[in-house]
């Protein structure tokens, strides 16, 4: 039961998703979503039901669309709140970037349409324009709506990224980036003393008198695993040494030459 109870606990300790970071500041940011999206929608639905359809009603007619926009992206942004659990990470990608492409045009808008701005809001009407000079009680909730639009939009774009970055590793090739110093001596290093065993192993096969056909087999095409393979028979090399005429020396070697390894020319050309 004891070891039971430790299989687990290390399986919920694995499988929780609530001890990590990116659950945590995933929850942070749909909270902050929800709540300034309640506060839109509140200050909007205020306005048009106010204003209702009648252009008149508003100081212009590009003020009122863009009302309608706001309406609509709360609306969005309430149903992509409710069903982001269900769908999976790309399409949360497109979905925020949609709605900051929304949340942006009606912060833009309201910017470039409305005089309104937080140190004027406590002027006189007669400040303002004719056509915004009858809206000047609403300055505070249009400065307001600007402002949670602009945070809006930048808090989607913030999930896109993240949501981007968690989706997607960025890794760099080693065949193409450009090595590092350190990397260069080494491959220097090991290439001379790749060098230097390969020409201790082709002096240690010339000095066991073999015959010109190996000789020049090693020379020409031998590769770096077969020259290696060469080193293993230490007590056949000893043995070999120990002959002095040609006949005796191949006798020697001959159960070496059956394996198709041991003939240079014939490995190198099957590679």
């Amino acid at each position: 039961m004891a070891g039971m109870n430790c299989f687990c606990k290390k399986k919920e300790e694995i499988t929780s998703r609530y001890r990590t970071n990116k659950f945590w500041l995933y929850s942070v940011a749909f909270v902050f979503l929800f709540g300034m999206t309640a506060a839109e929608l509140g200050l909007v639905s205020d306005l048009l039901h106010k204003g209702g359809n009648n252009v008149e009603n508003y100081p212009s007619a590009e003020f009122k669309h863009d009302l309608g926009i706001l309406l609509f992206t709360c609306i969005a942004e309430f149903l992509y709140i409710i069903g982001h659990a269900f769908i999976e990470m790309g399409l949360n990608i497109f979905i925020n970037f949609s709605l900051a492409v929304f949340w942006g045009a009606g912060a833009g808008i309201l910017f470039q349409v409305s005089p309104f701005e937080s140190r004027t809001c406590d002027k006189s009407s007669s400040v303002f324009t004719s056509n915004w000079a009858s809206y000047a009680d609403n300055c505070s909730r249009v400065v307001a709506m600007q402002g949670l639009a602009w945070a809006l939009w930048g808090l989607s774009l913030t999930l896109m990224f993240g949501m981007f970055f968690h989706l997607v590793e960025f890794k760099t090739r080693r065949n193409v980036s450009i090595p590092s110093r350190k990397d260069a001596k080494r491959s220097v290093a090991s290439q001379r003393g790749t060098s230097t065993c390969l020409a201790a192993v082709l002096s240690a096969v010339k000095a066991l008198n073999l015959s010109s056909k190996y000789l020049a087999g090693l020379e020409r095409g031998m590769t770096y695993e077969l020259k290696l393979l060469l080193l293993e028979p230490v007590s056949d090399i000893e043995t070999a040494q120990n002959y002095r005429n040609e006949e005796t020396f191949g006798e020697a070697w001959k159960p070496w030459r059956v394996k198709p390894w041991f003939d240079p020319v014939r490995s190198y050309r099957r590679k």
